[in-house]
């Protein structure tokens, strides 16, 4: 190991097995590549807001070694900002946000950003009659970790932990209801 250093995703990214973009499909019995399309080098995808651990950097400095809390693989340099103290004061305020519904389009003062997914957790910055606005990780120039705002409709997100009541479980459940299968977030 050579790094060492706490970091944040600042975008939903892919976590490999190995340093690389390249995928590797196994074939089907018959020899033919129309075998079930799972890339054997994917571990996971990591939402965006996902603290994590940087172990290890190539020596091209576009790829960390990652430990994140339920996965440990390769991401590329770009996915990642570089934590400090002061932001993960911020970040580990207690109070959260997670959609209730997927694919709801974020927005900061730069622009749209991304469309959440449900689950994800935000921390909370506050809240308005109809919206709850929520911290979102980004990058400055020199890769360390700035935290912008956006705001989310309480009907697509809610404070975090939901309840465990027939509610909450069957909203989630709805949620997901016809979408396909994916392997390691593809």
């Amino acid at each position: 190991p050579n790094a060492a250093r706490r970091a944040i995703t600042i975008r939903t990214a892919d976590m490999k097995g190995l340093p690389t973009t390249r995928t590797s499909f196994p074939a089907a019995a018959d020899g033919s590549q129309t075998a079930a399309r799972f890339d054997r080098l994917q571990v996971s995808s990591i939402p965006v807001n996902t603290p994590a651990f940087i172990a290890h950097v190539s020596q091209d400095g576009k790829w960390c070694l990652v430990e994140t809390g339920f996965a440990f693989g390769w991401m590329t340099r770009r996915d990642l900002a570089l934590v400090d103290d002061d932001f993960a004061q911020t970040w580990e305020n207690g109070s959260y946000v997670t959609p209730i519904k997927d694919g709801i389009p974020l927005s900061d003062k730069a622009g749209y950003r991304f469309a959440t997914a449900i689950g994800t957790l935000f921390p909370k910055a506050g809240e308005q009659e109809e919206a709850l606005e929520i911290l979102l990780a980004s990058s400055d120039r020199k890769g360390k970790a700035v935290a912008g705002t956006a705001l989310v409709s309480k009907t697509a997100a809610a404070t975090s932990p939901l309840p465990l009541n027939l509610r909450s479980i069957a909203g989630g459940a709805n949620e997901f209801m016809d979408a396909p299968y994916s392997w390691g977030g593809k």
